[in-house]
């Protein structure tokens, strides 16, 4: 039996987190949120990622 949670791939959550940071940084907000999105999804419990995620949505426009 996994030790791991539903929703918990810290390693792909990190490699996405990665990539919305280089998206981020080069003011390509669309896809940072996708990376963003993709890491929330694999690490349902980081407060960073969530954060990473609300401002790109901000950014955006998305607040909903």
């Amino acid at each position: 039996m996994s030790s791991l949670s539903f929703g918990q791939n810290k390693s792909k959550a990190i490699e996405s987190l990665e990539l919305g940071q280089i998206e981020f940084a080069n003011k390509n907000y669309r896809e940072a949120k996708k990376y963003f999105l993709n890491a929330v999804n694999n690490d349902t419990l980081s407060k960073n990622l969530w954060f990473n995620l609300a401002t790109t949505q901000l950014l955006l426009g998305d607040n909903d």
